[in-house]
């Protein structure tokens, strides 16, 4: 497929989606080619770090909606 960016994805497998809390103060380093959403906070104010290039928005910003793609909603109870 191609993005809205321009360049080639593969999108990701439903079967090969994985959620996780991560619970107190850690740093969390992900894979180069890893898809992610969030993270998702409840807390008023939270700290967080996000590396990332200047521009990764504006050039590396795909979405995959699996709702409208796979027909899959995902939830996350708490």
């Amino acid at each position: 497929m191609k993005s809205s960016c321009g360049h080639f994805y593969i999108p990701p497998a439903v079967e090969d989606v994985r959620i996780f809390r991560i619970s107190g103060p850690k740093f969390l380093k992900l894979n180069r080619g890893t898809w992610h959403a969030g993270p998702l906070f409840k807390a008023d104010t939270m700290d967080f770090y996000n590396l990332e290039l200047s521009n990764t928005n504006v050039v590396d910003h795909t979405t995959h909606n699996f709702r409208t793609q796979n027909g899959v909603d995902i939830l996350i109870d708490d």
